[in-house]
Order: C-alpha cells, then structure tokens, then sequence
C-alpha cells in the first residue's frame, strides 16, 4: 500500500503534487523526472491536462473529473476551460474520494447548501453544472447508467435589478483606459458578448 498523500496534494489529480520548499507544482510520473507544471494552480492544472499519456482508469470521481477536463473541457474555449480549472478544485475536495455509481441527488443537495453556507451560492451552482455535464459523460462513457441528478432545485440567484445608464457609462469612461473605452464603445455599438468581443 502507497503512502498517504501529503495534506497539500490531497485535492490534486493523481500524478500531480505541490512541492512545497519551490513552491511548485509537478507532475510526477513512475520511472521519470518530475515535470514542473507552474507556480499557480490555475497554471498547473492547464499544463497538467496538456500531457496527452496521463490517463488514468475511472474507479473514483476523482478519476472520472480527471478524463473530463482532459478530454473534454480542453476543446471548450478559454474561458470555459480556465472556469472549469477553478470549479474543478472545489469537486475533487467534495467528491474526488467517491464512487460514480454511489453519487445521488442528495449529494448534490448537501453540496449546493455547503457551498451557500460558504458563501458562494451562484458559484455552486455554475459547479454543480460542470459536475452535472462530468455525470452525463460518465453515463456515455458507460461508468454509469444514468444520470442521478434530474429535476435538482439549484440555490437561488438573484437577478440585476438595475440597468446602467448612459450617464453612468459616460462617467465611467472618463476613469477607463483607452484601450478599455475603444472596448465599451464596441460593445455598445455591436451588443456582443464579452467571448464574441474578445
């Protein structure tokens, strides 16, 4: 039996441990060099999904998060992606010790109130989402039969209840940027959202 991870690497994917005396995380592969991965997580977690031979069988949720993000949300675009990095830490914290086959709605609950009571309602259910999407590949990939979390109620968000004005804009603009102006004039004039901008 393999030691007990380090407290640190805990809520890490397999292979990928955080050093701390560098303050560095790596990927550390049997029979070869630790590879540096990058000084922040988000920046570890994108190279640790570049490294195409890390593939690992699915016996745990961590496992099944693991194939996710590296088959699937790198072919999503940027933005989608670097969320996913950031939902996927708290995922592997809650559920990466779990069986796929023993997850159920009521987990799902108890994670959204935690979440709330952390202080991050709206956040929850944008990673209750992304855990949501994991289940029905776990259903394709043939891990599971099907999906555990139809008709689940998510944590209430409360929507804008003021538009900006134009005054406000104006305002605005004159603290902004140059290069910040030219983009709120795009957007204005084209109504695009900030991924179609960019």
């Amino acid at each position: 039996m393999g030691r007990k991870r380090a407290p640190e690497n805990a809520a890490l994917p397999k292979g990928m441990i955080f050093n701390k005396k560098s303050n560095t995380y790596y990927l550390r592969l049997h029979g070869q060099r630790d590879i540096p991965l990058g000084k922040t997580m988000t920046e570890a977690f994108r190279n640790f999904y570049n490294y195409a031979d890390i593939n690992f069988e699915c016996h745990t949720m961590h496992d099944l998060i693991d194939r996710y993000m590296k088959e699937i949300s790198v072919t999503k675009s940027e933005a989608t992606h670097k969320s996913n990095l950031s939902a996927v830490k708290h995922l592997f914290k809650r559920f990466g010790h779990m069986n796929p086959t023993m997850i159920r709605a009521k987990h799902a609950y108890q994670y959204l109130d935690l979440r709330a009571r952390e202080g991050a309602p709206v956040r929850a259910n944008r990673e209750f989402a992304l855990l949501s999407t994991i289940m029905s590949h776990a259903v394709r990939w043939g891990m599971i039969t099907e999906t555990p979390f139809h008709g689940i109620i998510r944590n209430p968000e409360k929507p804008r209840d003021k538009l900006v004005t134009n005054e406000e804009i104006a305002i605005f603009l004159k603290f902004c940027p140059r290069w910040l102006q030219l983009y709120i004039a795009l957007k204005l004039a084209t109504g695009l959202r900030q991924t179609d901008l960019v």
